[in-house]
């Protein structure tokens, strides 16, 4: 239940590595004070609730459906930013077009809308 889809990469063994090393330090200082009942224990969810895991978590809750129900994340803006970047750094014995003449037909494929649409619904999921 720690891991979370940003689009770009997955998040998980970050908050592995923390949530342990929460629960070792809620352990330690259960078994200093000589106390390890459920009580003593439950400090390692309030360490994990203050912790970067659940505000990170959190934070990003709505991104994962927001990237399943945008199918253009996957099959639509890399092939765009791809042809763009193909037409700007690939020499093809051609005179140079004006950047905006390279990139208008790439975002006009896709739609002024859709691509607003999207950006709206990203940055709301954050």
């Amino acid at each position: 239940m720690l891991v979370i889809n940003l689009g770009y990469m997955v998040r998980g063994m970050d908050f592995a590595v923390a949530s342990g090393q929460l629960a070792a330090e809620a352990a330690i200082e259960a078994l200093d004070k000589g106390d390890t009942s459920k009580a003593s224990l439950a400090t390692y969810k309030t360490k994990l609730e203050n912790s970067f895991v659940f505000r990170d978590l959190k934070q990003f809750a709505r991104f994962p459906h927001f990237l399943e129900s945008t199918p253009r994340i996957f099959h639509g803006y890399p092939e765009m930013v791809r042809n763009i970047m193909e037409s700007m750094f690939v020499v093809d014995g051609e005179p140079v077009k004006p950047l905006m003449k390279k990139v208008m037909p790439e975002i006009k494929a896709i739609g002024y809308g859709k691509i607003f649409k999207d950006a709206r619904g990203g940055m709301r999921a954050l």
